[in-house]
């Protein structure tokens, strides 16, 4: 199909692994543990977290869409699901929707964030974002979560990395984002384990 977000027949990768250790998918990866590595440990303002409105979300979305940095429109992932939404906020201006869609026969969530950080500082405070989400998750049972980056968004994928998650899989034009279609890695991370906010990628 000509359009992005037309049906239609695409190519597909038979072989998974090459996908992921090969080519353009290995030097994202490589480039994102990079940036990871950069910057685990540098200071980042205090994060506030509280639970948001469906006001917050409508108002997020909007201004997402004004920006053109729309990351997700929230669509349902997975059936006989729940939502909540958290915002996220910091001196300067700061403000971030994270919105979370849990299976609770699963104890499982998957994190999205509507909109993508602008600079490094927006980036240190998503990074701090999501982890006082993944603190408040922990704190109502939840197992484990689930997130996806658009491969050549090093910085989003550095901020998942640095809150332990790791790279578990690939998925070949699943996002659409400004119009096109992008792979996506795929980020997960056990909430409810011994080494807890400190789990690591092995290979980061």
């Amino acid at each position: 199909p000509e359009s992005p977000d037309e049906s239609g027949a695409r190519p597909v990768y038979l072989d998974y692994a090459a996908a992921v250790a090969t080519g353009a998918n290995a030097a994202h990866y490589q480039a994102t543990r990079k940036l990871a590595k950069e910057r685990e440990g540098l200071p980042s303002p205090p994060v506030r977290v509280q639970l948001g409105r469906d006001a917050d979300v409508a108002r997020c979305l909007a201004s997402a869409e004004r920006g053109d940095r729309v990351l997700s429109h929230l669509e349902p992932f997975g059936r006989d699901v729940e939502r909540q939404s958290f915002m996220c906020t910091a001196r300067g201006g700061f403000s971030l929707l994270v919105s979370v869609e849990s299976q609770p026969c699963y104890s499982n969530a998957f994190i999205e964030l509507v909109q993508a950080p602008r600079t490094e500082k927006e980036t240190l405070l998503t990074t701090g974002a999501i982890g006082e989400v993944c603190d408040r998750l922990l704190a109502q049972d939840v197992v484990s979560a689930f997130a996806l980056t658009a491969i050549d968004d090093h910085d989003l994928g550095a901020a998942f990395l640095i809150n332990g998650f790791k790279r578990s899989g690939f998925l070949q034009g699943h996002l659409l984002q400004h119009g096109e279609r992008k792979d996506a890695f795929l980020w997960s991370r056990k909430l409810a384990q011994p080494d807890g906010p400190t789990g690591r990628d092995q290979d980061f």
